[in-house]
């Protein structure tokens, strides 16, 4: 599991350095499934380049990492992080 968070956490990075406006949270629910918050909704939902980001992403880690759940959400989702491990934002604001 450790290096899937490793490259899952440089990937993450990597979109919220690219999209200005982007905050990712990231959790490891006791499930042990790995849920990212994508805000606001508006990039989730509307912006290109994180649309292509989260389709590489998900294939990548298919590819990759097949025996980890890979659970990605947004506001008012019915599953939300409570404890977030790790925040992401972009570092070059």
């Amino acid at each position: 599991m450790e290096q899937f968070k490793k490259k899952l956490f440089e990937k993450l990075q990597n979109i919220c350095d690219k999209i200005p406006e982007l905050k990712i949270l990231y959790e490891c629910s006791v499930f042990e499934s790995h849920l990212i918050k994508v805000l606001p909704k508006e990039i989730y939902e509307n912006n290109p380049i994180y649309k292509e980001f989260e389709i590489d992403l998900i294939f990548y880690f298919i590819d990759n990492f097949p025996n980890e759940d890979l659970v990605i959400l947004t506001e008012d989702d019915w599953i939300d992080i409570d404890k977030p491990e790790k925040e992401f934002i972009n570092k070059n604001k």
